[in-house]
């Protein structure tokens, strides 16, 4: 979502930018260059317009026209610089920038005057059927969230056994809860867009049934959505970015914001053409896709932490940011599971908590949850190629590997294989076999027979049996080593 003048916001994509405003602003400065492949477009500035796009546009510019709003929603989508400040000067500490973070989340410094992060937090007796209520047993849980975090003291929920102690976390720590803990402020009030949304729609109210579409869009996207994730802070570039570590794009873009934005394409569609109820099934179809990056940054910090040992603060915060985010939907698929994530990774306990534990409770309710185990994918090692060690999808069955053929001692051979287990194996036996045939003949005849026979080599050294192998390529070292 960018700023625009208003004589081209209702050409303006909420996702990056229209292609109307782009050739606008291009043509309004004649020092960017007019690149036809649309490659590294920056800074580009027209008027009242600062569009900050910092990522390399492909072919036709995918991400462009992915969705149109009817109605100007600036200053919704700026809730994320509201998110980008709170948690700068969280990060920052002291007593003044946490008084003044507290006044950007109740007042906002670049959303919409109606809309602050406070406002949206304080508000979920608005979403039916109401999980929130359900699991904390307050309407206002993740404003409950913040104001702890802001206090650096413990939660106070009507439900017992839930609260999350902020009292022990460090600023590091804090600041890391607060960047992905209000997303699910965030989630939450896209969930009563849509909702009113539809609702407005079967009321026979168009014009509200749009706005509070286009608004959900808005507070999806944001107005500094990136590819790499280093400045936007909602669900767009949260998806763009887990995507990378979990193999779940499909082409350009992740496969879960390629479904969210099909899905409100195809909704606001809907709504105009007075299908409300097939409008609803896209609501749900959205509200499930909104979960998956959630999930993926759980799993990604959760794993960072058991297996890779990783002693950030901040990832200990990002990771309870990531579950208080989850939690009320959690609870609504098992309340068992949510006890469980709760125990492993509210504030002071992720680092006992076991990565093990908590994919294989997720990975119970994904069917409840609406998503899938190939939706959320595996996290992945830095190559891009494989998978760290019990972090695949579920149901991942790993290639076989190839099955090596044994050695030949014939002296023809090659011996290209270096497995000596088949000979050693083949020597055991042999030379078991040769005692119970010269114990036998033994019995038969004390001494004769042996005298008829000649003398049996049926032991050979291990120099002997080296200098046999040396001729096919196979050295053993000790016995111990062909194991």
């Amino acid at each position: 979502m960018v700023s625009t003048t208003s004589s081209i916001h209702h050409g303006l994509c909420l996702c990056y930018l229209c292609t109307a405003a782009a050739a606008s602003s291009t043509a309004a400065n004649p020092n960017i260059p007019n690149d036809s492949n649309n490659e590294n477009l920056n800074e580009v500035s027209n008027r009242n317009t600062h569009i900050r796009l910092r990522r390399e546009l492909e072919g036709e510019a995918p991400f462009v026209n992915l969705y149109v709003p009817t109605n100007n929603v600036d200053g919704v989508a700026k809730i994320d610089l509201d998110i980008q400040s709170v948690w700068s000067k969280v990060l920052l500490g002291d007593s003044v920038s946490i008084a003044a973070a507290r006044d950007v989340y109740s007042g906002g410094v670049g959303s919409r005057s109606d809309v602050s992060l406070e406002s949206i937090g304080s508000s979920s007796e608005l979403v039916d059927p109401n999980i929130i209520q359900e699991y904390s047993g307050d309407y206002d849980y993740y404003d409950r969230l913040m104001q702890a975090v802001f206090d650096k003291v413990s939660t106070s929920f009507v439900n017992s056994g839930i609260d999350f102690d902020f009292s022990g976390f460090s600023k590091d720590e804090n600041a890391g809860f607060v960047r992905h803990g209000m997303l699910g402020v965030v989630m939450d009030h896209i969930k009563f867009c849509l909702d009113q949304a539809t609702k407005s729609c079967h009321n026979l109210d168009l014009s509200q049934s749009i706005m509070h579409w286009d608004e959900a869009v808005a507070f999806y996207t944001g107005s500094i959505s990136r590819e790499s994730g280093a400045e936007g802070y909602l669900f767009f570039t949260e998806s763009e970015v887990q995507g990378y570590q979990f193999g779940t794009r499909s082409g350009s873009m992740s496969m879960s914001n390629k479904a969210v934005f099909d899905n409100f394409v195809e909704g606001k569609l809907k709504l105009t053409e007075d299908e409300c109820g097939s409008a609803e099934v896209n609501a749900e179809k959205i509200k499930s896709q909104m979960l998956i990056p959630l999930i993926q940054g759980l799993l990604h910090n959760a794993y960072q932490i058991d297996n890779l040992f990783d002693q950030n603060e901040i990832t200990r915060g990002e990771v309870s940011g990531y579950a208080a985010a989850l939690l009320p939907s959690i609870n609504n698929c098992d309340k068992n599971v949510a006890a469980t994530i709760h125990n492993d990774l509210a504030p002071g306990q992720a680092d006992e908590s076991s990565f093990e534990v908590v994919k294989y409770n997720l990975e119970r309710i994904y069917g409840c949850l609406g998503v899938s185990c190939s939706q959320v994918g595996g996290f992945l090692q830095p190559s891009g190629t494989s998978y760290w060690k019990k972090a695949e999808p579920c149901g991942f069955a790993p290639v076989p590997s190839p099955v090596i053929a044994p050695i030949s001692l014939s002296d023809n051979d090659s011996g290209s294989s270096s497995d000596p287990v088949p000979l050693i194996l083949g020597l055991f036996f042999g030379f078991v076999f040769l005692l119970a045939v010269g114990w036998s003949f033994k019995r038969r005849n004390s001494n004769d027979i042996i005298k008829d026979v000649g003398p049996v080599q049926n032991e050979l050294s291990l120099n002997e049996v080296n200098d046999k192998n040396t001729e096919n390529g196979v050295t053993i070292v000790e016995k111990a080593d062909a194991e």
